[in-house]
C-alpha cells in the first residue's frame, strides 16, 4: 500500500431530487463536477445515476488526496453555491459518507 492510498479520502454522496427538479440537479452536478475536478487535491469526482420506480438518485463518488483536500473542497465557493442552490430541489438532505481505502486499484 502506498503512502497516497493510506491518506486518500473517499466520499460517497447520494442525492435524491424532487421529480420536478431532476434535470436541474443533473445539470448543477455537471457544473459541480467540472469545478471540483480543478481542485488541486481532487483525484476523482464522478457522477452516477441510479434509476428506479421512485425516481432517480445521483451518486457522487469523490476521491481526495488527503483530509486537507476534503476540507478545502468543503470551503470552496463552488461547493457553497452548489449547496445553496441544490437544497430546495432535493427530497431530503444528501447522504454523505467518508470511506477509507481497503483494496483500491491504482489510478492511471
Amino acid at each position: 500500500m502506498t503512502a497516497a492510498s493510506q491518506t486518500a479520502v473517499n466520499v460517497l454522496a447520494i442525492l435524491t431530487p424532487q421529480a420536478t427538479h431532476v434535470a436541474d440537479v443533473e445539470a448543477l452536478l455537471g457544473r459541480m463536477a467540472l469545478a471540483s475536478r480543478q481542485e488541486p487535491g481532487c483525484l476523482r469526482y464522478d457522477i452516477l445515476r441510479e434509476d428506479h420506480a421512485d425516481g432517480p438518485r445521483f451518486h457522487i463518488q469523490e476521491r481526495y488526496q488527503d483530509a486537507e483536500a476534503v476540507t478545502a473542497h468543503g470551503a470552496s465557493e463552488h461547493y457553497a453555491a452548489f449547496r445553496a442552490q441544490v437544497g430546495p430541489w432535493l427530497v431530503a438532505p444528501p447522504q454523505v459518507t467518508r470511506l477509507a481505502d481497503v483494496n483500491v486499484a491504482p489510478q492511471g
